[in-house]
């Protein structure tokens, strides 16, 4: 039998993505039922995340509420985040955080290739050369398990987390706002 308190790498790594996985889900089903809950944006619900934050939602928003430069930047943050998180896009997730400044310990998983049979010389040659920081490369060149395993490491699933728990969050302000300021007919459809 399977000892269950023992997780690999690569499940304690997966279960930080499968958390901020869960968040994303949750930052995009608000957007969605927040634009489902007003009339000037029906017909967008089943848009592209991206697009329809950044073309619809957002300038809805700036017209209509009292959104701020720094919720606009998050809102569209969540989306690219979301997109790239969910096409294993890495690098992007951690090169979008910092744009946010948010700080990630980089420089945790080191790759290292093999271009022989692996032997003890030339695994040794190899390790000693010093390898490449994944947090250095592109997702593709850092491979998916050494990007799944920075991504864990530095904390961006976390620091992703993070941020779609407060976008979710904001729209959730936004939108009871929004319908408070609107007459009794518009503000029942609110959910």
């Amino acid at each position: 039998m399977k000892d269950e308190s023992l997780f690999s790498p690569v499940d304690s790594s997966l279960a930080m993505f499968a958390g901020a996985a869960g968040r994303a889900a949750v930052f995009e089903i608000r957007t969605r039922l927040f634009v489902d809950a007003v009339p000037d944006l029906s017909g967008s619900l089943t848009d592209n995340l991206k697009p329809l934050v950044e073309r619809k939602l957002i300038p809805w928003l700036e017209r209509e509420t009292k959104i701020t430069p720094t919720e606009t930047t998050l809102l569209l943050a969540c989306a690219v985040i979301r997109n790239k998180m969910f096409h294993f896009e890495f690098s992007s997730v951690a090169k979008r955080l910092e744009s946010l400044d948010v700080e990630l310990a980089k420089h945790r998983v080191t790759r290292f290739v093999l271009t022989e049979k692996v032997t003890a010389e030339n695994f040794a040659a190899t390790i000693q050369s010093g390898g490449v920081s994944v947090s250095t490369t592109l997702s593709e060149e850092g491979g998916m398990v050494g990007w799944l395993f920075e991504a864990a490491a530095s904390g961006a699933f976390g620091e992703a987390a993070s941020k779609f728990e407060e976008g979710a969050g904001l729209l959730v302000r936004l939108l009871h706002e929004w319908t408070d300021a609107q007459p009794s007919e518009v503000g029942a459809t609110r959910r």
